[in-house]
């Protein structure tokens, strides 16, 4: 736990900043979360667990609306505060944890997140067992910052690991099986693995195209992915129409500036230029 506190405290000072902003500014449903937080100080204290849930429930929404360095100074300081009250693999601790350490994947602090995920993981294996979806989902993030990390021969073995329990013990349509396909597919391309890569990206996109709907953009993204697969073995006019497909999509429910929307972008500018198509075409 030593080093726990040591990567908190670092990942703290990186990172935390003063809010700021006027009352009159703050969203409705944040405003309650803060007024509930407020009140339930004052009846019950800082530290106890409804204050905390409370505490981290307005960490989510802040991750949620963009407001991250905040939400990372409120989770925390619930970690902290549930470290101090509660047992060290206690859920609601290990929950703390692997929040924090996703929202320092997302900020970029990766050698920080994963050593905070790694404990999160093992945590949750001793406390919960190996097969209970709040371990898998910790192994799970843990297998996206391997591979943003470019660690793909790590990330592949942790990956087929998480995606063999999900199989056994969850529908083979749950949305958590379908992301462990998800990284497996996406793990196989970075590794130049095609062949490998496009069953498992052919059975995402089906699956996501049912169960989310054709518009969603994790649909898209698989769309997206599947054509990158296509393109990277030659079959350009296969890969041409779910590239304009994933690049509609994502441009729709994302907007032009996210990475997933000028990925697609990219590949479908890449395969017309292959057949000579200009852009307003």
């Amino acid at each position: 736990m030593d080093l726990v506190g040591q990567i908190k405290q670092l990942a703290e000072k990186c990172i935390a900043r003063l809010t700021g902003g006027a009352a009159d500014t703050i969203a409705p449903e944040e405003r309650a979360l803060r007024d509930a937080i407020t009140e339930s100080e004052t009846t019950l204290g800082a530290e106890h667990p409804d204050t905390l849930t409370r505490l981290a429930e307005l960490a989510h929404w802040l991750r949620q609306t963009g407001s991250l360095a905040e939400a990372a100074t409120a989770f925390n300081r619930v970690l902290e505060a549930r470290e101090r009250t509660l047992q060290a693999d206690h859920p609601d601790t290990l929950s703390s944890q692997h929040d924090l350490a996703s929202l320092l994947a997302d900020q970029g602090y990766a050698e920080q997140a994963e050593v905070l995920l790694r404990c999160a993981a093992e945590g949750r294996e001793r406390a919960l067992g190996p097969n209970h979806p709040d371990t898998l989902a910790s192994l799970s993030r843990l297998v996206t910052l391997l591979a943003a990390r470019a660690d793909i021969e790590s990330a592949l073995v942790l990956c087929r690991r998480v995606l063999a329990v999900r199989q056994r013990v969850l529908e083979p349509d749950d949305p958590d099986t379908l992301t462990s396909f998800d990284q497996l597919a996406s793990l196989l391309y970075d590794q130049g693995d095609f062949a490998a890569a496009e069953p498992h990206c052919r059975r995402t996109l089906s699956l996501r195209d049912r169960i989310l709907g054709p518009d969603h953009p994790d649909t898209g993204m698989a769309a997206h992915r599947l054509s990158l697969v296509l393109n990277a073995t030659g079959r350009g006019s296969s890969a041409l129409p779910l590239a304009t497909r994933a690049d509609r999509v994502l441009r729709a429910a994302l907007g032009d500036d996210h990475p997933w929307t000028q990925s697609a972008a990219t590949n479908l500018a890449d395969i017309r230029t292959q057949f000579g198509i200009k852009p307003e075409e």
